[in-house]
């Protein structure tokens, strides 16, 4: 395994599909980033909808607060992996059974910054 990603882009219809292949210990990576940058920037508690292979609340220990997006909006520091977010941004197709639109009140706001390429952090008044 390597910390290196690879990212492959496909075409069609005028439209690009990114598939990004990842070393298991880049995800881990990412769980000691949003750590590193907590840190750095005195945040106490963080609500974290994360979705990779790291464990989020190890890294974070104290810090992590459950993100549930079902509860609607939602004040102070948030990160949500880029899965979660298009997911919960994303328009559902014909038969999808599960919640979605969860995170359109996002679109209001801009992130305060990205931890390595996909988590996206808000901090919301």
């Amino acid at each position: 395994m390597d910390w290196v990603y690879k990212k492959t882009a496909f075409e069609k219809n005028g439209n690009f599909l990114y598939i990004y292949t990842f070393g298991l210990l880049y995800t881990f990576f990412y769980c000691y980033l949003l750590k590193k940058w907590t840190d750095e920037n005195n945040i106490e508690k963080i609500k974290t909808d994360y979705f990779g292979g790291g464990d989020v609340i190890y890294y974070l220990g104290d810090k992590w607060e459950n993100l549930d997006p079902l509860l609607g909006p939602q004040k102070g520091w948030l990160a949500i992996s880029a899965t979660f977010l298009q997911g919960g941004k994303g328009n559902p197709t014909p038969g999808f059974d599960q919640s979605f639109g969860y995170y359109r009140w996002l679109d209001d706001y801009e992130p305060v910054t990205r931890i390595g390429t996909s988590i996206f952090v808000y901090y919301i008044e």
